[in-house]
């Protein structure tokens, strides 16, 4: 088993799944010619039918299944209609998003259940006669972001902080997260200075201000912020303002935020 096959296992145990058999699902599955429409009840772990990149689930599927296709695409779960019950009543199947898109998730007969974004790992529930539920098993964990980091090397007045080399105000941190949230701002400069660090939100065109921390004649500091929310798609950007003959030497600001894969 491979080091990503045990991870998902692992988690799936830890709440409670007992169906560990596994199968991977490519890019060259969903690019793959379709063929006949699915007519229950058939066996087989899965096949792509008509339509743009969709695999339908057969009787044989196992329990666990990751995909990995390189855009988004479309899986349908096996027919649970009591005449041709390929699903089995009170069957989960654990699906693992770990290709670039949505992966969406339908019933047979094609119709929309929910959408599983990159990195989730989701299970469908089937109860009974074609109920399927879909759950989602983790979001991003607090500590999601903890590279968003900003610095300038010399002293530092009145400047937007870098990106690696670029300037924030110009291409920002991207924050790809639903239900956004700064909750630590960490600040640390050579020397025991005074200056405030400002933390902005923009698309380039419109900024705007979420947070101010200040720093009184200190080296290093972390701030605990609650409330401050960050919009999805948005940059992040950081602007160190100072007066008189303050300023941060060398500054280097990181953002620690939480998020979900949901809205």
């Amino acid at each position: 088993m491979a080091a990503g096959e045990k991870e998902i296992v692992q988690t799936i145990k830890a709440f409670g799944g007992a169906a560990l058999n596994y199968i991977d699902i490519l890019e060259s599955d969903f690019a793959a010619a379709a063929g006949a429409a699915y007519t229950p009840p058939e066996l087989g772990t899965f096949r792509r039918v008509g339509g743009s990149r969709i695999i339908q689930f057969l009787k044989n599927i196992p329990g666990v299944i990751e995909t990995f296709q390189t855009s988004a695409a479309t899986i349908r779960l096996p027919s649970g209609l009591v005449a041709t019950n390929d699903a089995l009543d009170g069957r989960q199947i654990w699906i693992k998003n770990s290709g670039t898109g949505n992966v969406t998730v339908e019933d047979h007969l094609g119709n929309n259940l929910d959408d599983i974004e990159d990195g989730v790992l989701a299970f469908a529930a089937h109860k009974d006669n074609d109920n399927w539920e879909v759950k989602f098993v983790y979001d991003v964990p607090p500590s999601a972001s903890p590279g968003f980091t900003w610095g300038m090397s010399g002293n530092v007045k009145n400047q937007w902080l870098l990106n690696d080399t670029v300037p924030s105000n110009r291409t920002g941190r991207n924050f790809p997260f639903y239900n956004g949230e700064i909750i630590k701002v960490s600040v640390s400069n050579e020397l025991s200075n005074t200056f405030d660090v400002k933390i902005y939100e923009h698309d380039g065109t419109t900024y705007t201000l979420l947070t101010t921390v200040s720093m009184v004649a200190q080296r290093s500091s972390v701030f605990i912020l609650s409330g401050i929310f960050v919009t999805r798609n948005k940059e992040l950007a950081v602007y160190i303002s100072a007066s008189g003959a303050n300023a941060a030497k060398n500054p280097v600001v990181a953002l620690i935020l939480s998020g979900t894969n949901k809205p």
